[in-house]
């Protein structure tokens, strides 16, 4: 697949967290500092949790007091318009898309052909940002457990290699599932309430909340091993 290339273009991704509970308050603060507004305007998409209200309310509040100015855009529930949805992310300072299915996400992502829109929109210094689900589709493939069973799957492919997030050590994936993805470019595995953030496709910086980390799953000896990121 190849990796949709802008230059300048942020991204920054997020493992995992309860935003109501206050758990990724200090990413929060990093993305919105990132706009360089004191009021930055962010867009937020819940498709990933099939437009949940009580999720939209939460997010609304929590960013509202943080200063910025919030709009959301329910692609399930209501039919908009292309001309409306390309108003709404040109509108942006920055772009959030929560957790949930990823699977649901991609679908909404193919049938709204918001590929481009993002890809026009990282091009206009619009910070694209996610979390969970929201997090792993700007990358080429993602890793994804349910139940007992892993998956690996396409994402949108701005982002080079494989991303795994809410990464727990005691849960990492099996050697044949490592082994799969590897081919496949480089495993970022994100904890939960840390973040990542890319600029021009590289990672710049590691954002930490609750002393959280995020790795590079290798395989040595057999066995896989999590390395921390070093100092970006």
């Amino acid at each position: 697949m190849s990796v949709n290339v802008v230059k300048n273009k942020q991204i920054i991704t997020i493992g995992g967290g309860i935003l109501r509970l206050g758990e990724t308050l200090k990413i929060d603060r990093y993305i919105l500092r990132q706009s360089k507004k004191k009021h930055p305007r962010v867009l937020f998409l819940p498709t990933a949790s099939n437009d949940l209200e009580v999720y939209k309310i939460a997010f609304e509040n929590a960013y509202r007091k943080l200063g910025a100015r919030v709009i959301t855009l329910e692609l399930l529930k209501k039919r908009i318009n292309q001309e409306k949805i390309n108003s709404a992310f040109l509108w942006a300072d920055i772009i959030y898309i929560g957790g949930g299915d990823a699977d649901l996400l991609m679908r909404t992502i193919k049938k709204n052909k918001l590929k481009k829109i993002f890809s026009t929109a990282a091009s206009h210094g619009i910070i694209l940002s996610g979390l969970s689900a929201g997090s792993v589709v700007w990358y080429e493939y993602f890793l994804e457990n349910k139940g007992e069973k892993w998956y690996l799957k396409k994402g949108i492919g701005f982002l080079k290699g494989v991303n795994l997030c809410h990464f727990d050590r005691k849960l990492a994936p099996p050697k044949i599932m490592v082994q799969k993805a590897i081919r496949l470019g480089k495993i970022t595995a994100i904890q939960n309430n840390c973040a990542v953030h890319y600029y021009s496709g590289n990672p710049k910086k590691v954002i930490s909340s609750r002393k959280t980390n995020s790795f590079t799953l290798l395989l040595k000896n057999g066995k896989v091993i999590a390395e921390k990121f070093k100092n970006l």
